[in-house]
């Protein structure tokens, strides 16, 4: 029996951070589980597959979605998505939800080393403009500004929301590297490593990208790429809800469990989009 479920809690040994499976978590983790087993039967395979893919990024009547006679190619939908311009949200997520799958299917390794997660920067930052204000993949330093707003109108940052200092970042971030390895199940490694990335914020920008790739990277095991992909974007539109609960669970020093009971939701979110449309035909 893996230590989750015995409800023993399990210290993520970054800033001494705990998280409990309570019982409520594993319910829901339990749900979410045999929702993928039954969308495992469901979701179409082979070239259908590959459209609705295709649709996933770029949405169901964009016109990027790419053919090659009457056969989806979803490489070259990503490669569309990714060459258009401009900087504003609805686009930049569409090229993020491209990257990711690129990502995945690229069979990259988990991040071991500090170095790897700049590579993964990269990766996760790719084609879009500015990010990092242009400059080589780097982790924040002293005296550089955050670009961060949480979701938030206005550009604050959110009550009780705290980065680390940059001269803690390697520690920090050698701790979540043994973290995200550790003996216990991929959806308590993807949930702590969601915070604890977000709480380290190791680089200036284009954080959210890289822990959202890295949070799917670690959920590819065991769910397929279609709910992933739904997944990210369940995550990309709830934003600001994500960042109210990260930042209490930061200011009061919470338990993760309940931060992981809320992506665990925002996961089986996803699925259910995917069984409806599975169920309906569409």
């Amino acid at each position: 029996m893996s230590a989750d479920r015995k409800g023993r809690p399990i210290v993520t040994g970054v800033d001494g951070r705990v998280f409990t499976p309570t019982a409520q978590w594993l319910q829901t983790l339990e749900a979410v589980r045999a929702r993928e087993r039954r969308l495992s039967t469901l979701l179409p395979r082979g070239e259908e597959r590959e459209l609705l893919l295709c649709r996933l990024i770029a949405g169901d009547s964009n016109p990027l979605i790419s053919f090659r006679g009457a056969q989806p190619d979803t490489e070259a939908c990503c490669r569309d998505v990714l060459s258009v311009p401009g900087d504003g949200r609805t686009v930049r997520d569409l090229r993020e939800r491209a990257r990711v799958l690129l990502y995945l299917r690229s069979g990259a390794a988990l991040p071991r080393a500090p170095k790897d997660l700049l590579t993964l920067w990269t990766s996760a930052t790719m084609s879009d403009p500015g990010v990092g204000g242009g400059l080589p993949a780097h982790f924040r330093r002293e005296g550089e500004r955050i670009p961060f707003t949480g979701g938030q109108p206005g550009g604050e940052v959110p009550r009780g929301w705290e980065t680390v200092p940059p001269r803690e970042i390697p520690r920090e971030t050698e701790g979540l590297l043994r973290w995200i390895r550790a003996d216990v199940p991929p959806e308590a490694r993807a949930v702590c490593a969601f915070f604890l990335f977000g709480r380290i914020h190791p680089f200036c920008d284009g954080n959210g990208r890289t822990l959202r790739m890295l949070t799917c990277a670690l959920l590819s095991g065991a769910y397929s790429e279609p709910v992933l992909l739904s997944f990210l974007e369940r995550l990309q539109a709830n934003r600001p809800l994500l960042t109210e609960a990260e930042s209490r669970v930061n200011a009061e020093r919470e338990d993760l469990s309940g931060f992981g009971g809320l992506l665990l939701r925002v996961l089986g979110l996803a699925q259910n989009r995917l069984l409806i449309a599975s169920q309906s035909g569409a």
